[in-house]
């Protein structure tokens, strides 16, 4: 039950059972039980910077400008990591985040790093966007990468409910996808409806986003990824389902293994959280009412024309941090 608006249950039924179902004056559809795969690429130990976070807070493309962001940095910002779980002892946290809900028939730490590496984007003291922001782990995926449609509703239902309770500006990050699924994106519809903005990849098929969700979902921002010659990635979903691109290839972040560690990865997952970190930046500097002002403020205020290499019907938009005009655009 999410908002009262998504009302749904999971169980195994038989052929016959299932023909009952759908004769059933009270029941909308029934979808058969999907799997959504996290959208990383590669994990290589090297040492580069982070060349996402100075590419969204500079009009211009360069690889030695630093990171400049409002100075709120996302603080009071409550993000919902729905992933593979996080490492909350990282340093980059620092004391940030926390474990919120499992899904998942396995310890509810993170063993396989996406989720991770996800949360240390958004609000790594490091490595993050929004360097003030807490994350709130909601593992939905296992260590096998494999997330099921139903363990991706429950992780939706926790958290929107918890947002509901706890009263704080709030957004959630899904970073992965699956075939496209109408209960997904309708229970992202239903989280809209009590203003819960979430913001999700769009896959990393070389295909056309609306084929997969949540990358398909109406009232989600779905973000693309781009290299750091402002190309879209290789491996980036595109087209009219897409809102916005941001940083995904060989992007440095917290990862597994200890509470220092690190890891370079690429995918669309990885653009997702810049996205995710630059609405909570936002949502701490101003409020915005609903998710749909939110996001036309982060897509009226991103950098236009930049990217090469885009197909028809993606927008020409890359994510840029900052809400106001402020002395930083002086060092443009």
């Amino acid at each position: 039950n999410i908002a009262d608006k998504f009302l749904g249950f999971v169980g195994e039924i038989s052929d016959q059972q299932l023909k009952r179902l759908r004769n059933l004056s009270w029941i909308d559809y029934v979808e058969s039980e999907g799997h959504f795969l996290s959208n990383d690429q590669i994990t290589l130990q090297l040492d580069p910077p982070n060349w996402g976070l100075p590419r969204i807070s500079h009009r211009k493309r360069s690889l030695h400008l630093p990171y400049i962001y409002n100075s709120k940095a996302g603080s009071g910002v409550d993000v919902y990591v729905l992933d593979s779980g996080v490492n909350v002892a990282h340093l980059d946290f620092q004391g940030r985040a926390r474990l919120g809900a499992n899904f998942v028939d396995e310890v509810a730490d993170d063993l396989k790093g996406h989720g991770t590496h996800v949360a240390g984007i958004i609000a790594g003291s490091t490595y993050g966007v929004a360097k003030k922001a807490n994350i709130i782990s909601v593992k939905v995926i296992p260590s096998n990468g494999h997330a099921k449609t139903s363990s991706i509703i429950q992780g939706l239902e926790w958290a929107v409910k918890t947002i509901q309770r706890r009263k704080t500006n709030s957004v959630i990050n899904m970073s992965f996808n699956g075939r496209r699924s109408q209960a997904i994106n309708d229970a992202i519809a239903a989280a809209a409806t009590v203003n819960i903005p979430v913001v999700v990849s769009a896959g990393n098929k070389r295909s056309d986003s609306c084929k997969f969700s949540p990358a398909s979902a109406d009232w989600a921002l779905t973000v693309g990824a781009t290299d750091k010659h402002d190309r879209k990635a290789k491996f980036s979903n595109f087209g009219k389902c897409v809102n916005i691109f941001a940083p995904g290839r060989k992007i440095r972040s917290t990862s597994i293994g200890s509470i220092k560690a690190t890891a370079l990865k690429s995918g669309t997952s990885m653009a997702a959280p810049h996205v995710t970190g630059v609405a909570a930046l936002f949502l701490s500097q101003r409020p915005f009412h609903t998710p749909k002002q939110l996001y036309e403020t982060i897509l009226r205020v991103a950098t236009s024309n930049m990217i090469a290499n885009l197909t028809a019907e993606s927008p020409n938009l890359l994510a840029y941090n900052m809400l106001e005009h402020t002395e930083a655009n002086k060092l443009e």
